[in-house]
């Protein structure tokens, strides 16, 4: 697969199912498990904020949450961000469950980008933050305790 010619559908439930398949590694005795890299290769408009994810559901669930076509709106716009994050803090929760099936607190930790993870790329610009460049909610993943360690990355 050409990675540059295709993008993660992260509404798509099989993606989940595909990223859980280590989940039951606490079982042979890992202290802890990381979620990779959600995107490795930046697909940002030129104000840094990811430009992907307006595949048919999440397009419906905006205009149920929210009243609003993505297509008519700012890329950056905030609600749209939102509600194209939502399905990757609802995979941090569907692993966070996983663990917390086993009888001891296991540790999630995360790889997310800083803003200028991709430096030197010209043509990829930077990257506005975790969540309007990565659709990454590390806020509320820290709020609501999805995660216990975050491993801040880049690619120089």
């Amino acid at each position: 697969m050409n990675r540059s010619d295709n993008k993660i559908i992260l509404s798509a439930p099989l993606t989940h199912s595909d990223w859980m398949m280590h989940a039951d590694a606490p079982a042979w005795g890992a202290e802890g498990i990381r979620t990779g890299d959600i995107r490795d290769n930046p697909q940002n408009d030129p104000q840094g904020v990811a430009d992907y994810g307006y595949e048919a559901p999440l397009v419906r669930s905006s205009q149920s949450k929210y009243d609003i076509d993505p297509h008519e709106v700012e890329n950056g716009d905030e609600r749209w961000v939102r509600c194209r994050a939502e399905p990757i803090t609802d995979f941090m929760w569907t692993v966070r469950r996983a663990l917390d099936q086993h009888s001891r607190r296991i540790a999630l930790a995360s790889m997310v980008h800083h803003r200028w993870a991709y430096r030197g790329q010209k043509e990829q610009g930077f990257i506005d933050g975790s969540l309007r460049g990565m659709l990454c909610d590390i806020r509320t993943w820290a709020r609501e305790g999805l995660v216990d360690e975050l491993v801040v990355a880049g690619y120089y």
